[in-house]
């Protein structure tokens, strides 16, 4: 029985951590606000999780004023802080009606948004009814809405209180599948304050499934998450989950230790309700798994002293069976007798028949005790039949559930269908469209490419065409300017060429002036018969011809040497081996001087330069009847 009691306030503690973890103001500023319809409202919601009964006062103050001031959506946000208040303090047929008064006026004002925290709400009042197929409904219908219009903060909200309705149901891996899907988008949204409640999710489906190290693990770091965040209340139920593993693990002492650090802070928060579920869970660990059972009646008696405060008839009716049970087992059938007694005295406001049937089971033990056997029997009767219809009713409504379950599935497998099918549609739609868009690109590209290629072909040609004219221009120029260099060089040369003609023919004439003197001196001293005489002036004469033709000869061999250095280089070419007397006789031709010219310039005889001229001839393999002169002056 304790397990399904542990049970019980993991799954409470898992949806008020979900659903109410965002608050629109914070607490130190409620007092602060304008006294307006809406800051009484939003006033209301912020103390929905510390001060639910202050807040249901707000949110009523808000709604008398905005109904004279006739603003719907206010009245819609003031609706929704008082059910979500009422849910809290479990007055839950008036908070549904209050939520679907929200919940009309927000979809009168097509506000989706107010829609989608409605039908979370309404999901939530129907849970804690026990209305789970309903509650199923409102949760999906919120996911649509946040999905429609891309809500991914609400979004996060329903996935959880979805994964908490299959954990409900026993349908651990669908419920696994949405908290993980809900811890994913909280880590993209960086919703860091909330992420400690579905990690503690993740960990106590993972418990009912039987992984308690694993699930010890999720519990421990989102008691991480809640440290790091400051959340006291995060913390002292993340002890309660991790005590519970403990529990499972059967290590005893350290689900006592996480209790009791759970309880010190439920006390300082004041959290009597909390406070009593922990006390309780403690009274069990002492009594069942570590048989101290002094130390139970000390934790059950705390727990019925807070339960008493909040009037939490329910609980108190479990705890006053466990402390008859205790009494029982210490023979103090007395005591037991009277906490049997006060059971039955609350017994009209219990509906939990759990607690009713275990009832019949510790009265038949105690009336054992006191010898009533038949007493005894008919109580242990009574415990066997409500035991037994309420298997069958659970059985029953196991078996109904999962009709309706499957049938939920399969819808919702069906709209998945159809979703993705439409979604392929737009896909196949989206690609066709991307392919003919992507082709057309390609053509325009190529034909962009194709255009700038031509324009580039023309740039490059006309650029290659200016180039080549300006070449040819400059080619042109300087071909000029080296004609007209040439033409200045040539007339210098023909110039220079001349001026040593007109030299060599100067020196020939002179040669032919100092030939006939000598000539007409020699017949003069034929008439002298002084012989000494005679001697001294042959002597005198032949040094003045000395003179006359080597000075004469080596000075045009000097000024015409560096215009003959060209012509000597080409009749190398034609002829190896010539001596230099060769290549004088070859220039002295080519200046179109005569056999006996050619002999006054290299002071020789006519007939020598006739040999000279045909061994010349000779060697360049020049025929008798081509002109020597004619082919010097070709080359």
């Amino acid at each position: 029985m304790m397990r399904i009691k542990i049970f019980r306030i993991n799954i409470y503690l898992l949806f008020v951590v979900l659903i109410f973890a965002n608050d629109p103001l914070s607490a130190s500023n409620c007092e602060k606000t304008e006294k307006t319809p809406k800051s009484f409202c939003q006033c209301a919601l912020k103390l929905k999780n510390s001060n639910p009964a202050e807040g249901i006062l707000k949110a009523k103050q808000g709604i008398i004023l905005v109904e004279k001031n006739d603003n719907t959506k206010d009245l819609a946000l003031c609706y929704t802080a008082l059910g979500v208040n009422q849910i809290n303090l479990f007055q839950l047929d008036s908070a549904e009606s209050s939520l679907n008064k929200a919940l009309l006026i927000y979809e009168t004002e097509n506000d989706v948004s107010g829609q989608v925290d409605c039908q979370n709400a309404l999901g939530l009042t129907a849970y804690y009814k026990q209305n789970l197929i309903v509650a199923e409904k409102y949760y999906r219908k919120a996911i649509e809405l946040a999905e429609r219009n891309n809500f991914q903060k609400r979004l996060t909200e329903s996935f959880n209180n979805l994964g908490l309705v299959f954990y409900s149901r026993h349908l651990y891996d669908s419920a696994l599948q949405y908290f993980h899907t809900t811890l994913l988008l909280k880590k993209k949204l960086n919703q860091t304050k909330s992420i400690a409640s579905t990690l503690s999710n993740i960990g106590s489906v993972t418990g009912r499934m039987g992984l308690h190290e694993e699930a010890l693990r999720y519990h421990k770091e989102s008691l991480v998450w809640d440290v790091k965040n400051n959340n006291e209340k995060g913390k002292a139920r993340n002890y309660t989950n991790i005590s519970n593993e403990f529990d499972k693990l059967e290590q005893y002492d350290s689900a006592v230790i996480y209790l009791k650090k759970a309880l010190a802070i439920f006390k300082e928060m004041d959290n009597k309700v909390e406070a009593a579920r922990v006390q309780y869970n403690l009274g069990h660990n002492y009594f069942k798994n570590l048989n101290l059972p002094e130390l139970a009646i000390k934790y059950y008696r705390s727990s019925i002293e807070n339960f008493k405060e909040v009037d939490f008839y329910n609980e108190m009716h479990q705890v006053y069976l466990s402390l008859a049970e205790v009494y029982l087992v210490l023979d103090l059938n007395d005591k037991a007798g009277l906490y049997l007694d006060s059971a039955m005295f609350i017994d009209s406001q219990v509906n939990s028949v759990e607690s009713r049937y275990r009832y019949h089971l510790i009265r038949s033990n105690y009336l054992q005790a006191k010898g009533e056997y038949s007493n005894a029997l008919i109580e242990y009767k009574q415990f066997v039949n409500m035991r037994d219809s309420m298997n069958f009713h659970q059985q029953q409504a196991r078996i109904q559930e999962l009709e309706m379950s499957y049938e939920n599935e399969r819808k919702e497998k069906e709209r998945q269908l159809i979703h993705k099918s439409e979604k392929i549609d737009d896909l196949s739609h989206q690609l066709y469209w991307s392919v003919i868009i992507s082709i057309l690109l390609l053509l325009l590209i190529s034909v962009i490419y194709y255009l700038f290629r031509m324009k580039k072909e023309r740039n490059l040609r006309a650029t290659q065409q200016e180039l080549h004219h300006s070449q040819q221009h400059l080619m042109q120029e300087k071909y000029k300017n080296l004609q007209l260099e040439k033409e200045k060089l040539d007339k210098d040369l023909e110039s220079r060429k001349q001026e040593l003609v007109n030299q060599a023919l100067i020196l020939i004439e002179k040669n032919n002036l100092f030939e006939e003197l000598r000539t007409d001196f020699k017949k003069l001293t034929r008439k002298v018969d002084h012989p000494l005489l005679k001697t001294e002036l042959d002597k005198l004469i032949q040094d003045y011809m000395y003179k006359i033709n080597v000075q004469g000869r080596n000075n045009l061999e000097e000024q015409a040497t560096p215009y003959l250095t060209d012509f000597y280089h080409k009749l190398e070419q034609q002829v190896c081996g010539l001596t230099e007397s060769e290549k004088r006789l070859a220039s002295l031709l080519r200046s179109e001087l005569t056999s006996k010219e050619v002999a006054i310039m290299l002071g020789i005889e006519p007939k020598s330069v006739d040999m000279r001229r045909y061994r010349l001839r000779k060697k360049l393999g020049i025929s008798s009847e081509d002109s020597l002169t004619e082919f010097f002056k070709s080359l």
